[in-house]
């Protein structure tokens, strides 16, 4: 990649790659794919030249250990999905993405077979949470004239809807689901060393570090939280207990309160809550207080949480998830008054912080959401025009090396979003309606 050179409006290609840069309308061609019956046809078919081998991992079950050393921005493999359903997620609890997708597989319509997709990934607490899923999508199938390639059996459909439910990935440039059976064998870790995106119907799995021989290979299964709620999510969703370095070592790097003493951070552990700068330990009555701001900042409406931040007596620092999701609403809205400030002083740095924790996608975002935010700013306060529209740009192209710098350039993704961004510029696209990305 060339340093300073940025795709430009009505650009095709992003030459810093030489590649096609992606839109929302692509025509995604189907025909002619393979179909796989396992894990070993389809790693013999479009895994012939792999950095990684899959392992039985001790209390995780299958996973991939890298095989050669692997650089930050890497991509580390591709692939096509093999299911795939391009449409949105109905109201229908029943007729959901899941069963688009089953639909697909036994109509013969993905290029996996349903005795392949049975070997997904299940999560067996959930077996019951799903069984009147599968019983009423059974009799739909079988009362009702489908024209299906394989014989739907109800023993391999439960384990076909358990492993579609726990591993189905919605897309980044379409509207619609896809399951990718090379990509669903990669573990969980909430210190992710890998980054993923969709193009069309392929999956790209991108080094966000360097990674050395023998390590496993992990991706983040959501986006970041409290160390509570994470915890509690994967294991209501997929049924384990993450044992990454962020859920373990104590420490909730997003539950933090300002110290009463010297304003430092103080990020509470297990065993005691102490101020990152003073080192004094918080007492009792102080975990008390600040627990009950937790609390109480919740029972506000979404839109009402921000002006917590603006309380005179507030405990909770903006780097708090909780706050500082407030304040990321807040400061997209027209009632925000000095969005500049918040983004400077407050978002900006916390997105840099958290940047190489877990989730790099989320420093690009605030700085693609602060660039639109200049652009609607500065036609209210027109003598800071010049100077919005030149941060703006800053922090677009920021944005674009950032996404590059972890691999997203590669398939013309950074280039994508960088130009759905850059036509802001026109105030006209400012009147309709905005595509940004949340990423947190």
């Amino acid at each position: 990649m060339q340093k300073g050179i940025y795709p430009e409006l009505n650009d095709s290609i992003d030459h810093n790659y030489d590649i096609l840069i992606p839109s929302r309308t692509d025509f995604i061609d189907r025909k002619n794919m393979p179909i796989y019956n396992s894990y070993e046809e389809l790693f013999e078919g479009d895994f012939p030249k792999r950095k990684w081998v899959m392992e039985d991992i001790p209390g995780k079950g299958r996973g991939v250990i890298c095989c050669r050393p692997i650089k930050a921005g890497e991509l580390v493999f591709k692939e096509r999905a093999s299911i795939l359903y391009i449409g949105p997620e109905t109201k229908d609890e029943n007729k959901d993405s899941t069963f688009e997708l089953i639909k697909k597989v036994y109509e013969g319509n993905a290029t996996a077979t349903p005795s392949f997709v049975a070997q997904l990934a299940q999560n067996p607490s959930r077996e019951n949470e799903f069984e009147n899923h599968v019983q009423w999508m059974f009799n739909e199938f079988k009362n009702n004239s489908y024209q299906f390639k394989y014989e739907v059996v109800l023993d391999e459909l439960r384990k076909i809807v358990n492993g579609i439910h726990t591993n189905s990935f919605s897309l980044d440039f379409q509207e619609g689901f896809g399951v990718f059976m090379g990509c669903s064998l990669v573990n969980h870790s909430c210190s992710e060393n890998m980054g993923w995106h969709t193009v069309g119907d392929t999956m790209y799995y991108t080094a966000l570090k360097d990674i050395e021989v023998g390590t496993e290979l992990t991706i983040s299964y959501s986006f970041p939280n409290v160390n509570s709620k994470r915890i509690r999510y994967y294991h209501d969703y997929y049924g384990f207990d993450c044992d990454c370095v962020l859920c373990t070592k104590g420490i909730d790097n997003w539950r933090v309160f300002d110290c009463i003493y010297c304003g430092g951070l103080i990020y509470p552990d297990e065993n005691e809550w102490i101020c990152h700068t003073c080192k004094r330990k918080s007492t009792q009555e102080e975990i008390f207080f600040y627990e009950a701001e937790e609390k109480a900042i919740m029972q506000f409406k979404h839109e009402s949480r921000y002006r917590w931040f603006f309380r005179p007596l507030r405990k909770m620092s903006p780097y708090h998830m909780y706050l500082f999701k407030a304040l990321r609403n807040y400061f997209m809205t027209q009632a925000c008054s000095n969005p500049i400030q918040i983004a400077e002083e407050v978002l900006l740095p916390i997105a840099e912080f958290h940047r190489d924790i877990s989730h790099g996608r989320l420093y690009a975002a605030i700085l693609e959401q602060y660039s639109l935010v200049l652009l609607k700013y500065c036609q209210t306060v027109t003598i800071l025009e010049e100077w919005c529209k030149k941060k703006a740009l800053e922090c677009l192209r920021k944005a674009y090396d950032y996404r590059c710098l972890i691999g997203m350039g590669i398939s013309g993704y950074a280039a994508a979003i960088y130009l759905e961004n850059l036509k802001y510029f026109d105030p006209e696209n400012l009147k309709g309606p905005i595509v940004h990305y949340e990423e947190y």
